[in-house]
């Protein structure tokens, strides 16, 4: 009995994992917006888009998230720079072929400007595809109206075998699986599918049809999981593991691990490999100092008076960098509320330009 439990636990789950062109790809963009020139790792999930674009005189990475559904033939993107501003940034734009032309937008009501932009074909770079698996399974198919459980899983993916390809494979294998072991993320997201549909069967088995029916929200679950470039270089790319997941309740969690790699010497980028020891006994004040930046927190505010759980931020290993700077990442609950959301600050190198490891320093310059 249990086997046959299995096989139709896995035969509801409806599930697609591919690579194909049409369903789901990762394009690294140059181009401009005016006169500015940027750089946007675009990732495509599907008819949703995701990633990571900067201006290239900063190199800090601004999230975004959107769709192609909206504007018929055009992708429209919502950016979230770390600011006071209550407004996203926006992008509207058709794709032909290799380039991209349309519009950004500061916010609604802003001007637009002239955004352009080409794929990059850079072969000094590590090429990638984008693997994408996405299904859902109905936890009382005989109720029309039954909860759903949805799962979805992407992750860039090298798509030639050099060395510093081989190690990348190797990272992103771990970074998916937690065992030092290299496997396709085809292999790892069906895995991880049936797993996520046997355990949301197992565990609502007992419950009653009548409570379903009265309120199938709260047996609904939903996983998501994106495995994204934020920047790269010939000597450093810098990965944000994204992750969301509802079981129930007012909210869903999620939180972004982030991690820089070093391409030239094969591993991965931490604190102590950036920083003297004399500078890092500098970044509580800096994070505080770029804290009250992006947040519009005057001097005589306190951090706890802002929103903050203390009154300093240390410093974490949830972190990347990029030619131009580091950015620490706080999840929800970390350092803050989760009506905070996130909490992203960016420090540029030009503020720790002395206390940079020699090594570093040739990765950035």
């Amino acid at each position: 009995m249990k086997h046959t439990i299995t096989f139709i636990t896995i035969a509801l789950f409806i599930s697609v994992i591919c690579r194909a062109q049409d369903e789901s790809w990762y394009k690294c963009l140059n181009g401009t917006i005016d006169k500015y020139t940027i750089t946007m790792h675009l990732h495509k999930t599907g008819h949703t888009y995701s990633g990571y674009y900067f201006y290239n005189s900063k190199e800090e990475p601004v999230y975004f998230f959107g769709e192609d559904t909206t504007n018929k033939g055009k992708i429209n993107l919502f950016a979230f720079p770390k600011s006071t501003e209550p407004t996203d940034e926006k992008f509207l734009f058709e794709q032909n072929g290799s380039k991209f032309t349309g519009e950004w937008k500061k916010n609604d009501s802003g001007k637009a400007y002239v955004f352009s932009a080409v794929e990059l074909n850079d072969t000094s770079l590590i090429p990638f595809s984008f693997v994408y698996a996405h299904g859902e399974t109905k936890l009382k198919p005989a109720l029309k109206e039954s909860p759903v459980a949805t799962f979805e899983a992407a992750s860039v993916w090298p798509t030639n075998n050099s060395s510093k390809a081989l190690f990348v494979k190797k990272i992103i294998s771990d970074e998916l699986t937690q065992k030092n072991v290299v496997r396709e993320p085809e292999d790892i997201f069906l895995e991880e599918k049936n797993q996520f549909s046997r355990d949301y069967k197992e565990g609502y088995k007992d419950t009653e049809d009548s409570m379903m029916r009265e309120n199938p929200y709260l047996f609904s679950m939903d996983e998501i999981n994106r495995l994204m470039i934020v920047y790269q270089s010939p000597k450093i790319l810098s990965l944000a593991n994204y992750s969301y997941a509802y079981t129930g309740g007012a909210h869903g969690n999620y939180g972004t691990h982030y991690s820089s790699l070093d391409l030239e010497n094969g591993k991965k980028i931490l604190l102590d490999n950036i920083l003297t020891p004399t500078a890092k006994t500098k970044l509580p004040l800096l994070l505080e100092k770029y804290f009250r930046k992006n947040y519009g927190v005057e001097k005589n505010t306190s951090l706890k008076d802002a929103g903050l759980f203390e009154s300093t931020i240390k410093p974490n290993d949830n972190f990347y960098v990029t030619g131009k700077g580091i950015n620490f990442c706080y999840t929800p609950y970390e350092i803050g509320p989760y009506v905070m959301g996130e909490i992203n600050i960016f420090i540029p190198f030009s503020e720790l330009n002395n206390y940079l490891q020699p090594s570093f320093k040739k990765l950035v310059e």
